[in-house]
């Protein structure tokens, strides 16, 4: 009779476990398409720069490091697994004070996770240490601000598209002689290679 029961409780958990979907689990596919499946798998080099009028903003309670130029390379996997190899920021600047950013701990492993819901073409990107230390840069700003700005994972958001895009909005941890008391990154980047980029979950 004990073991009629166990028989019976495994069923009903095996059940669930299908009813729940488990054993159909979908996964992160990088498309130069919309359709799906996709029948345009990408791998390979991808690179991106500010959004045209837009800078990349570092906001602090001190003031708003701004930076006209930023740009970034690495490559993808077709799985959305990856690695940022570059990433820079120039003409820097916080009101009419120049300000030096370097970007410290490169490369970064990169992870893109598409979106649950059905036919979506968009996901996130998961930034974090590539083995030399977490994602982040040293600001300088003569007077102003001396700090490292760091964290664990930064996770922007990754739209499909022609171009795709990707849009940072993240609080910062800070160490250092002269840091502000809070610190927020924003910037928005399009792709400019590959010409276009889904991300779907097939």
């Amino acid at each position: 009779m004990k073991y009629l029961k166990m028989l019976s409780l495994a069923a009903v958990v095996a059940a669930a476990f299908a009813f729940a979907g488990v054993g159909t689990a979908s996964a992160t596919v990088m498309c130069t398409t919309t359709s799906e499946p996709c029948g345009s798998v990408y791998e390979g080099g991808v690179a991106a720069k500010l959004e045209t009028g837009t800078k990349a903003k570092l906001k602090t309670n001190l003031g708003v490091v701004e930076c006209s130029v930023s740009n970034s390379s690495g490559f993808v996997a077709s799985n959305g697994e990856g690695e940022i190899e570059q990433l820079t920021f120039e003409t820097c600047n916080i009101g009419l004070t120049p300000c030096s950013v370097e970007v410290l701990n490169k490369p970064y492993s990169a992870v893109v996770t598409a979106s649950a819901a059905l036919g979506d073409v968009n996901g996130t990107l998961a930034v974090s240490s590539g083995g030399s230390g977490n994602p982040g840069a040293h600001v300088e700003c003569l007077g102003v601000i001396n700090c490292t700005f760091s964290k664990a994972t930064v996770t922007l958001t990754a739209l499909g598209g022609a171009p795709g895009k990707l849009t940072a909005n993240t609080e910062l941890e800070r160490s250092g002689g002269l840091c502000p008391e809070t610190s927020t990154w924003e910037a928005k980047y399009v792709l400019t290679e590959p010409a276009a980029l889904y991300v779907l979950n097939n």
